[in-house]
């Protein structure tokens, strides 16, 4: 499922996806990290809420899961949440920065610690892997990488599984030195979505939430479908 939503769309800004089970790419573990299939571990619902920040400069993720794990015992696997962000000083700088930079830049400046990823309630931390950059001739620099946390999910019919973390849109707005007004570019937020991709399913529940707030009146839903106010 592929769920787009166009906030008042001039960049797009792609969340790859929710978390779900990932492997690294070879056996030492400096490889890439890839999404894989956990047959042990069903997915039986899932709640997703974005919300946009006031300032329309932002938003943050918020998904529930509810997991079936009917194995004799507990399932050990590694979690893996995608991000991209922007730093806020790309579009001002001449040159190309690292990622250790963009990481200090406003609104994603607290990765991975605000990526919180929480099992039955208890926090699991995750480390930031495999940083690339995104960059193509004369875009802004965008990156990409994982937080990754290992996980034990227990024997249970409706283990909870959450995670929050913030995310940054990108774009250009204008102000005007000598008044007060202000003229605000267009953002675009497209959230690939794929229910149970990584575990068993399919799911009983899947529910896609976008609180706009104050940008309500601005918002064009271009899919799902079956979206509504």
């Amino acid at each position: 499922m592929r769920a787009c939503l166009w906030l008042l769309a001039l960049v797009p800004v792609c969340v790859t996806a929710n978390g779900g089970p990932v492997a690294w790419s070879s056996p030492s573990g400096r490889g890439g990290i890839a999404p894989i299939k956990v047959g042990d571990v069903r997915l039986v619902a899932e709640k997703l809420v974005i919300t946009v920040d006031d300032a329309g400069d932002g938003y943050a993720v918020d998904a529930t899961y509810v997991l079936e794990n009917s194995s004799p015992g507990p399932v050990r696997l590694t979690y893996g949440v995608p991000l991209t962000w922007v730093p806020d000083e790309a579009a001002d700088n001449d040159g190309m920065i690292s990622p250790e930079q963009a990481l200090r830049a406003k609104g994603v400046a607290s990765y991975p610690d605000a990526v919180h990823i929480r099992l039955e309630g208890e926090r699991k931390p995750c480390k930031l892997e495999g940083v690339t950059t995104l960059s193509r001739g004369s875009e802004v620099q965008r990156f990409e990488g994982w937080c990754v946390a290992e996980l034990e999910v227990p024997v249970g019919a409706r283990v909870t599984l959450t995670l929050q973390y913030p995310g940054a849109f990108e774009f250009t707005d204008w102000a005007y030195s000598k008044s007060a007004f202000r003229e605000f570019g267009q953002r675009r937020l497209e959230y690939l979505f794929s229910p149970a991709a990584g575990w068993r399913g399919p799911p009983e529940l899947v529910e896609i939430d976008l609180d706009a707030g104050r940008w309500i009146d601005d918002v064009v839903s271009s899919s799902p479908a079956g979206s509504s106010r």
